[in-house]
C-alpha cells in the first residue's frame, strides 16, 4: 500500500485513482502519478523498469518539458493518465505498455511542433493524412530509426505487433486520442474533431500502410550493394579473426581495472606497460596491417595537470566491433533474405563445427551431390507463437571445403559475443546477436548485456559501409535510373535493412525466373502470389531492372569482344565476330559507357539478353535451334526463350553455340583447371589414367578457356603422400 499522502494504489499492473482522477484536477502538480513520482516530475517511474520520460526533444529545440511547452506537456500528461485510468474505447492500458504508448507520442508531439499545432483540435482527417505522408516520406529517406520487417496479419489488437511496432505504435496513439476525446472535452480540453482512421482498427490501417511502404522500398541498386558485399566479406574473411582476439586481449584487462564502475577500463601504470601495442595481421594486398596499432591511451587531472590516468582503447574496440557486426549481418541478411526479426531470433550455439552448431544444420541434396546449409531461427510471421524454421545458407559440392558466406558470418558472430554471452542472463545468452546497453564500454557482468534490437543492427549496417565502403565517386543515377546521389550523400546511411530482402529476390530472379517458388519458399510466403505480389508481378521496376540487367550483360560482352578491351570465349564470341561491323556501327564512335549504352538500348529492342550461371553467360534467345541443353533434353524448338536448366552443365555449355566467357567467369574456369588437371596428373602418376578420360578432357576444356581469356595457368598443388593410397 502507497503512503497516505499519495494518491494512487498499485493493484495488478494498475494504478488507480483514490478518490479523484488525476487528469481531471485543475492542479495535479504534487499528487503522486505512481509511489515513486509526482505529476510535475520529468520523469514519471512506475516501477524499476517501466518509466515515462517527458523530456522530449523538439524540432524547435526546445524541450516539452521547458516553460515554453507547459501547456502542451500539461495536454499530453492529461491523455496519458486519462489513458492509464479512464480508459474510453479498447482495452485498457497497463503501467507496462506506457514506454510504448509514449514511443508513439513522442512522434506525434515532434510532428505538432514542426507543422505547427498547438492543441488537438486541429487534428483532423487531412491533418492524419499529413502526418502519414510525412512519416513515409522520412522513413523511406532512411532519416527515421524506425526499422520494416514483416507484417504480421496474424496478430489481434492486443498483441504488440513485432513486424512493424513503430507505425503501429503511432497509429495506435492516434485511434487512442479518438477514443478519449470525451474524456478531455469532459474537463474542458479540446479533442480530436473526427476519428482520423474512419472506423479502422489501429492493426488494419497499418497493413494497409505496411504494403504501400513493403512495395516501394527499392532492392540496393548494384553499384551499392555489391561493394558493400564484397567488403562485408573482406572483413569476414581477414579482419574478424583479429577483432575478436583484440575484444579478448581488452577483457582480460577490463576485468583487472581498478575502476568500479560498469565497463571500467582504468589501468595502472604497470597495466599500460603490459598492455603495449596491439599488432593487427597484415592485409593480403598492402602486405602491412590493416589497421594502426591499438594501444591504451592516457588523461591528466588535478588543477596542475599532475596525475596522469591509462585506459584500456576501449571506444576503438567497440567500432571494430560494430563495424563486423555490421559485416556479418550484411552477409546473412543479403544471401539468405531472411528478415530482422529472423535475424535476432537465431540462437547462439556452444560449438562451432558445422556439423554440430545448433544454429547450422547441413543436409544432402536429393541427387547426393552437393551439402546445403541451412539457419535455425524462429519464424514468428502467421504463427500464434514462434516456431522453429530453417533457411536456405548456401551449398556446396560434396568433398569441397567452401564455406557459404553467411555460415562463415554466423561462426564470426558466435566468436565475437561468446564472453559477453557467457556472462549474461540465460534468456539473453541464448541469442547469437547480443549487446551493451551502452555503446562505450565494456561489460563487467551480465547485467548490462541485452538482446541486440534491430535498430542496433541496422545502424552497425549503416556504419559498417559508411567507414569502409567508398561511395563517393557513385554517380546521380544507375544506369538502371536508380537515384545513387542519396547514398553517396549520406555514406550509405539511408540504408533499410529490408532492402537486402529485396536485392535477395532480385539476385535470385535474374539468375532463373522461375525461380519464384524457391524465393516464396525462402521467405516462408503461404504463396508464391503473395511473394510476387510483394517482389516481382506487380513491380513494373523490379521487372524492367530484371530484363535491364540481362541486356546490360549481352551489351557488355559484346563491347568487350567486339572492342577487344577484354579477352571473351565461347563459340557465341565468333558469332558476334561475324557481325562485328553491324555491332560497331550501334556502339557508334562514344566512350566505353555510352558505347555499352547504346549496345544495351539495341539488345533491348530486340530481347537479346543472357542467363547466368557460374561457367558463363548464356545467349540462347540468338539461336535457340543450336541449344546444345535442349538437344540432350528433347525439347529443341524455334520459340524456347530461356535454357533447360535440368540439363545444362559446363561441359555441355562449354560447346554450346550460344554459350560465351568472359573474365567475370574467370574464378569458376581457373578452380576447374586446378581440380581437374591435379586429379589426372595424381592418376597418371598412380597408372590410372585409363579411368580418368573424361577428368583429362575437363582440364583440357578448362586450360583452354583460360588460355583464351590470357589467364596464366596456376600452378597445380604439390601431391600429398597419400594420393596413391586413396587413389
Amino acid at each position: 500500500m502507497i503512503h497516505s499522502e499519495k494518491s494512487r494504489v498499485q493493484c495488478d499492473g494498475h494504478f488507480s485513482s483514490s478518490p479523484t482522477l488525476l487528469y481531471r484536477l485543475k492542479s495535479p502538480d504534487g499528487h503522486y502519478v505512481s509511489e515513486f513520482s509526482k505529476w510535475e516530475e520529468d520523469v514519471w517511474q512506475f516501477s524499476k523498469e517501466v518509466s515515462i520520460n517527458w523530456r522530449v526533444s523538439l524540432p524547435d529545440g526546445t524541450y516539452l518539458t521547458d516553460d515554453s511547452n507547459t501547456s502542451l506537456l500539461d495536454l499530453w500528461k492529461r491523455v496519458v493518465d486519462s489513458c492509464l485510468n479512464d480508459c474510453r474505447s479498447g482495452k485498457p492500458i497497463s503501467v507496462q505498455h506506457a514506454p510504448s504508448l509514449m514511443s508513439g507520442i513522442r512522434r506525434i508531439v515532434e510532428w505538432m511542433v514542426r507543422r505547427h499545432h498547438a492543441n488537438l483540435s486541429t487534428l483532423d482527417r487531412t491533418a492524419f493524412e499529413e502526418f502519414i505522408d510525412d512519416w513515409i516520406a522520412s522513413f523511406l529517406s532512411g532519416k527515421t530509426d524506425d526499422e520494416l520487417d514483416e507484417f504480421d496479419d496474424t496478430q489481434s489488437e492486443d498483441d504488440s505487433v513485432e513486424g512493424f511496432g513503430p507505425l503501429y505504435k503511432v497509429v495506435n496513439v492516434w485511434s487512442r486520442l479518438w477514443g478519449q476525446s470525451p474524456a478531455l472535452e469532459e474537463i474542458g480540453l479540446s479533442g480530436l474533431p473526427e476519428d482520423p482512421l474512419e472506423g479502422m482498427t489501429s492493426l488494419k490501417f497499418t497493413k494497409t500502410i505496411f504494403d504501400f511502404i513493403r512495395k516501394s522500398i527499392p532492392q540496393l541498386p548494384d553499384e551499392v550493394a555489391i561493394p558493400a558485399m564484397n567488403e562485408a566479406h573482406r572483413w569476414i574473411e581477414h579482419r574478424a579473426d583479429d577483432i575478436i582476439r583484440l575484444l579478448e586481449y581488452c577483457m582480460k584487462f577490463v576485468s583487472k581495472s581498478d575502476d568500479d564502475e560498469e565497463g571500467g577500463a582504468r589501468l595502472t601504470y604497470s597495466g599500460m606497460i603490459e598492455f603495449g601495442d596491439f599488432i593487427f595481421s597484415n592485409d593480403p594486398e598492402t602486405g602491412e596491417p590493416w589497421y594502426e596499432p591499438v594501444r591504451p591511451y592516457s588523461t591528466v587531472s588535478g588543477k596542475k595537470r599532475k596525475h596522469t590516468h591509462y585506459w584500456v582503447p576501449v571506444q576503438q574496440v567497440r567500432v571494430l566491433m560494430c563495424d563486423l557486426l555490421g559485416a556479418c549481418t550484411i552477409t546473412i541478411q543479403s544471401e539468405s533474405g531472411i528478415r530482422m526479426g529472423e535475424l535476432r531470433s537465431l540462437p547462439a550455439s556452444g560449438r562451432l563445427d558445422s556439423e554440430s552448431h545448433s544454429t547450422i544444420v547441413v543436409k544432402r541434396s536429393i541427387s547426393g551431390m552437393t551439402e546445403l546449409y541451412f539457419m535455425r531461427s524462429l519464424l514468428k510471421k502467421g504463427h500464434p507463437s514462434p516456431i522453429q524454421e530453417e533457411w536456405l545458407a548456401g551449398a556446396r559440392p560434396i568433398g569441397s571445403t567452401f564455406v557459404p558466406g553467411p555460415v562463415k558470418a554466423i561462426w564470426c558472430l558466435q566468436k565475437l559475443f561468446d564472453s559477453w554471452r557467457s556472462m549474461a542472463p540465460s534468456e539473453v545468452g541464448k541469442w547469437l546477436l547480443v549487446n551493451m546497453r551502452s555503446s562505450h564500454s565494456l561489460p563487467l557482468n551480465g547485467t548490462s548485456i541485452v538482446h541486440s534490437s534491430a535498430w542496433i543492427v541496422r545502424n552497425a549496417q549503416r556504419n559498417f559501409i559508411s567507414r569502409n565502403v567508398d561511395l563517393s565517386s557513385l554517380p546521380n543515377k544507375s544506369e538502371l535510373g536508380e537515384d545513387l546521389s542519396k547514398y553517396r550523400e549520406t555514406k550509405g546511411q539511408c540504408l533499410q535493412t529490408y532492402q537486402w530482402r529485396k536485392s535477395y529476390a532480385m539476385y535470385v530472379i535474374r539468375t532463373d525466373r522461375r525461380m519464384k517458388a524457391a524465393v516464396a519458399t525462402q521467405f516462408k510466403h503461404a504463396s508464391v502470389a503473395i511473394t510476387e505480389d510483394a517482389y516481382f508481378s506487380n513491380n513494373p521496376d523490379l521487372l524492367r531492372e530484371r530484363n535491364s540487367q540481362q541486356s546490360r550483360a549481352a551489351a557488355g560482352f559484346m563491347y568487350r569482344r567486339i572492342v577487344g578491351e577484354e579477352p571473351c570465349a565461347g563459340r557465341v564470341a565468333k558469332l558476334f565476330d561475324k557481325y562485328a561491323d553491324v555491332i560497331r556501327e550501334v556502339i557508334g564512335d562514344t566512350s566505353n559507357p555510352e558505347g555499352i549504352k547504346n549496345l544495351q538500348e539495341w539488345c533491348e529492342r530486340r530481347n537479346i539478353r543472357v542467363f547466368f550461371s557460374p561457367p558463363g553467360k548464356c545467349f540462347i534467345p540468338i539461336a535457340p535451334l543450336q541449344s546444345e541443353c535442349h538437344k540432350v533434353a528433347g525439347t529443341l524448338h524455334w520459340s524456347v526463350k530461356e535454357p533447360n536448366y535440368r540439363t545444362r552443365e559446363p561441359d555441355l555449355c562449354a560447346g554450346c553455340a550460344c554459350f560465351g566467357i568472359d573474365r567475370e567467369h574467370s574464378d569458376f574456369w581457373i578452380d576447374r583447371y586446378v581440380e581437374n588437371a591435379t586429379a589426372w596428373r595424381d592418376a597418371k602418376q598412380s597408372e590410372l589414367s585409363a579411368g580418368f578420360r573424361v577428368i583429362r578432357r575437363r582440364a583440357e576444356v578448362a586450360e583452354n578457356i583460360l588460355r583464351l581469356l590470357g589467364i596464366e595457368l596456376p600452378r597445380l598443388p604439390a601431391r600429398s603422400p597419400s594420393a596413391r593410397s586413396k587413389l
